[in-house]
């Protein structure tokens, strides 16, 4: 294309032939893959193919207000420590939790339980108290059997706490809060009614002021047969239990580690992505939640998103979250700064303090290599096609030159064959002591017999008017006078 390829003249480069091609194959595929992956977008664009949307944090299945679990042993450890993963209304329904197993004779075995007053479910998610250290309060929880028979429920309690993923869960026993309630181990519900159970929770006068999560349960065995053969299910639902031991409150929050990292795209026309994540610590006694914003350049994002749970933490409790960005371009350095309001959950409407919003910052490399590539390719190109029409040139004044000492070589190879004969012309004037002036016919007279053949005179001798270079030469000769030089004159 730029007179490079197959060069094989002398003196020619063949390093830089081989980076030039290599260039151009280079700008070539990128251009190719520019050119695909354009067209591939205006495909998706044109056919309306919806972006698949990220993951969520966690099941959605569930709800952060029900917890629940499933067991194929038929244990008794029904702890919710599935986190609401296993069951529970995703909505916060009128139940906290709802199960659903396989019965010993095939038929389902439905049954829920929510928080209640004297007469039945109430409404709430779940129970919030606030009591001081040594003081005692009682709470109900319904328990509602939908199947076909009567079922014996087992009670239970266990300390609260949230997931990383941000769900409420129960741990496998009881050994703080849960252990300040007192609920009794069994119920019977025939089908299709519903039991008010109470319980109390007595708050121990020793009691850290603060925030303290803990939950209480419901399970059911169904399955396996009566000679002891087959799978015995054991599931539980419950609801949360949070109590507040009044005194002085101290909330806090710390945020570290805050990290970015560039995630690249191949296409040199389209944006990359942030990934920006930080470590938020709940350092006070208080139960809090926490909303904000990260943003990097023009881009922008609200956290937690639409559809993930709300960041809450009880004390003492830290949570990695992470945000990602959209349509950042590659600026070799991107700076991401992110905003932190913690807020203090309230019970019973009493005024929570204020806490001021925690900023931090964090930088990553966004280098530009999909750019950079399509550059060099840009620049390999241009220096290319410079470099063809230099040597273009040079060629051509190769070939000039050439044909210029072809002409000249010719020349002089038919000069020396005309000197002889004007020597001997200017040897034979010089004896005869007189030359013929310059243009005279030298010939015999006209009409004068000649010997031998008749030569027919030439047009240049016959016409007096056009001197001939041989004539010339002997006119010049005979004006010198003899004995004199050409230096002399």
């Amino acid at each position: 294309m730029f007179g490079l390829a197959g060069s094989t003249r002398p003196g020619g480069r063949p390093l830089a032939r081989a980076l030039v091609g290599a260039g151009l194959a280079v700008a070539g595929a990128v251009a190719l893959a520019v050119v695909g992956l354009t067209a591939s977008d205006m495909v998706w664009a044109a056919t309306g193919e919806p972006t698949p949307a990220p993951p969520l944090a966690a099941d959605a299945v569930g709800s952060p207000d029900a917890v629940g679990s499933a067991d194929a042993d038929g244990s008794a450890d029904a702890d919710g420590s599935a986190g609401g993963s296993a069951g529970g209304s995703a909505d916060g329904g009128v139940g906290a939790g709802a199960g659903a197993t396989s019965g010993a004779e095939g038929g389902a075995v439905t049954w829920s339980v929510a928080p209640a007053d004297a007469n039945g479910p109430d409404g709430r998610r779940w129970v919030e108290l606030a009591l001081a250290p040594g003081q005692e309060a009682t709470e109900r929880m319904a328990v509602t059997n939908g199947s076909t028979t009567a079922l014996t429920f087992a009670l239970g309690r266990a300390d609260g706490h949230f997931t990383p993923e941000g769900w409420f869960a129960l741990s496998k026993s009881a050994e703080a809060a849960g252990t300040w309630i007192d609920i009794p181990e069994s119920v019977t519900v025939q089908a299709g009614e519903t039991v008010v159970v109470p319980f109390t929770v007595s708050v121990p006068g020793d009691a850290q002021p603060g925030d303290h999560a803990a939950g209480v349960v419901a399970g059911v065995s169904s399955g396996g047969g009566g000679d002891g053969a087959g799978v015995t299910v054991s599931s539980r639902f419950g609801f949360r239990v949070m109590t507040r031991v009044l005194g002085d409150l101290a909330p806090g929050l710390e945020m570290s580690d805050v990290t970015a990292q560039y995630v690249a795209v191949f296409k040199p026309n389209r944006p990359g992505r942030l990934r920006v994540g930080f470590d938020l610590a709940n350092t006070g006694n208080t139960r809090l939640t926490v909303t904000g914003r990260v943003g990097a350049g023009s881009s922008g994002a609200d956290f937690p998103a639409g559809g993930e749970p709300t960041v809450e933490l009880l004390p003492g409790e830290s949570r990695r979250v992470e945000v990602v960005l959209g349509r950042i371009w590659p600026v070799f350095r991107v700076t991401a700064s992110v905003l932190a309001q913690p807020a203090v959950v309230t019970v019973d409407g009493a005024e929570a303090p204020v806490l001021a919003p925690i900023e931090a910052r964090a930088a990553a490399w966004a280098m530009p290599w999909p750019q950079l590539a399509c550059l060099a390719g840009v620049a390999l190109l241009v220096w290319g096609a410079l470099a063809g029409r230099s040597r273009s040139r040079r060629r051509v004044a190769a070939l000039v030159a050439a044909a210029v000492a072809k002409a000249r070589a010719e020349a002089l190879a038919e000069a020396p064959a005309e000197a002889p004969a004007e020597a001997a012309q200017a040897q034979g004037s010089s004896k005869a002591g007189t030359a013929p002036p310059p243009g005279a016919e030298t010939g015999p007279a006209p009409g004068a017999p000649t010997r031998g053949r008749q030569v027919e005179p030439t047009a240049r001798a016959a016409d007096p008017e056009v001197p001939t270079r041989r004539g010339r030469a002997a006119g010049r000769r005979s004006k010198r006078p003899r004995g004199t030089s050409q230096k002399g004159d």
